[in-house]
């Protein structure tokens, strides 16, 4: 897997400051306390969301992936060949390899950059789609950052790129 330096890693001492501090002002207010979303999504808060959407009363991820089961083909359709597919908040990239698949299918071969602010929902998401889709057929590109950062990261990469975001 190749992947981008990142905002998040190449600054982590000096952010962990910020992360500190937006952390306690969050915690300290009266009404509608709150954190940062990073702090919340290392690899223990990525696997607790994981298991949430594996819950029965957790009906959204279960929908959208019978959605995408039913339309990957349709979707994929639509996409430019040599495109380079985005998807914002990967996680596991549980859905997102039902059209990555469809678009091997189609094309033969595929790009993904993955952005999450996880590196270990990256890690696993990455190896787990190439062992499932095979890595000669995918290239995957983790980009650990928010979606704006990951966005420019990405952009800056692969320039005018036919790019389809998830």
């Amino acid at each position: 897997m190749t992947n981008i330096a990142t905002e998040r890693e190449t600054t982590r001492q000096e952010s962990h400051t910020d992360f500190f501090a937006e952390a306690v002002e969050g915690l300290a207010r009266r009404e509608a306390k709150q954190l940062p979303y990073p702090l919340l999504y290392d690899r223990v808060g990525s696997e607790l969301f994981e298991r949430i959407c594996s819950l029965a009363e957790y009906y959204p991820t279960r929908e959208e992936r019978g959605i995408i089961l039913k339309e990957a083909e349709s979707l994929v359709a639509n996409f430019p060949p040599d495109c380079l597919i985005v998807e914002l908040g990967c996680g596991s990239a549980s859905k997102t390899k039902h059209i990555l698949d469809a678009y091997i299918k189609k094309h033969g071969s595929a790009r993904f950059a993955a952005i999450d602010i996880s590196q270990g929902a990256l890690d696993f998401a990455g190896a787990e789609l190439q062992q499932l889709l095979g890595s000669s057929k995918l290239q995957v590109i983790p980009v650990c950052a928010d979606y704006l950062s990951g966005l420019r990261q990405v952009h800056q990469r692969f320039g005018d790129t036919p790019t389809v975001v998830l």
